[in-house]
């Protein structure tokens, strides 16, 4: 009789130790799904956590100035931000402030541009509307809607960066800039500087100068130029300008010391692979006062009648 209890209470025992391992079974499978369930709800929030700071430091940063870039650069990061469920739809979102940004730029487009062409009649420069957006003076203005600045292009070439867009600083840049650039310069002075440039520049290629004719590369004569007036002139190279090496190039050629004279220098046309590349050549408007409108490419200038 006591085996026989003994045997009962060892089967229940039994019994009840197997419910716990059946009821335990599922509890690593239950766990694991609940951690998933955290790492989800963990990355949502950190989402939508990183998109409420960024479009509240937006909402501080927009009053401070310069709404263009700031609203594009908002657009472009919201964007590019992972989109999990449960979040307001930040693509409808961006495009509906892709809007505000489209009538944002066209009425501060239409504002700078009169007030600009007020700032330029102070200053007597010429205003103009280009096919490309706007001219002052010899300059074509480069908007750089991202930055909200301008620059100044002359022949190609941006002359003056990062201007901010403030009419009456353009205005004032642009007009003394002119001045600087297309005052006439000394023909007879220009015309033995550029002969050095020509022969320092043939030397440094090891080639002769002696003939009569010789020809070198354009770029290589403003290289050999900036250097010259860095001597003469006791300042940096980079103070010696392209544009106005263009001028003063320009000058020369068209001057009549140059077309009657037993010395001559002329300009050779850029070949199509030559033209537009800064490296081969260099582009010389047909009006000087005009720096953004018509002109050629030219890759070379030679001296005829040089001994």
């Amino acid at each position: 009789m006591f085996n026989q209890l003994r045997f009962a209470e060892g089967a229940e025992s039994r019994g009840k130790s197997m419910d716990r391992v059946t009821h335990n079974a599922g509890l690593p499978a239950a766990i694991a799904d609940i951690e998933n369930a955290e790492k989800q709800i963990a990355s949502r929030l950190a989402a939508i956590k990183k998109v409420k700071d960024r479009l509240s430091r937006a909402k501080q940063d927009l009053p401070k100035g310069k709404p263009v870039a700031r609203l594009s650069a908002l657009i472009a990061e919201l964007r590019a931000m992972p989109q999990p469920a449960d979040m307001p739809d930040v693509e409808e979102l961006a495009a509906g402030l892709e809007r505000q940004l489209r009538l944002l730029s066209e009425a501060s487009g239409t504002s700078f541009k009169s007030q600009l062409k007020t700032a330029c009649e102070s200053q007597n420069l010429n205003f103009r509307l280009v096919a490309d957006g706007v001219a002052v003076g010899p300059f074509a203005l480069v908007i750089d809607p991202a930055k909200e600045n301008v620059s100044l292009s002359y022949a190609k070439v941006l002359f003056i960066k990062d201007l901010p867009t403030d009419a009456a600083v353009i205005a004032k840049t642009a007009a003394e800039r002119a001045g600087r650039i297309l005052e006439p310069p000394n023909v007879a002075a220009v015309s033995a500087q550029i002969e050095e440039a020509m022969r320092v520049s043939m030397a440094r290629q090891k080639k002769p100068s002696r003939g009569p004719e010789f020809r070198v590369e354009l770029p290589a004569v403003f290289r050999e130029m900036s250097f010259i007036r860095q001597t003469t002139a006791g300042k940096s190279s980079s103070d010696y300008s392209l544009p106005r090496f263009v001028v003063e190039l320009k000058t020369l050629v068209q001057s009549n010391e140059n077309t009657k004279g037993d010395r001559r220098f002329r300009l050779e046309t850029a070949v199509l692979e030559n033209a537009k590349d800064p490296r081969k050549s260099i582009f010389i408007p047909n009006d000087l006062n005009v720096g953004y409108g018509e002109g050629s490419y030219y890759q070379a200038i030679v001296l005829i009648g040089a001994s």
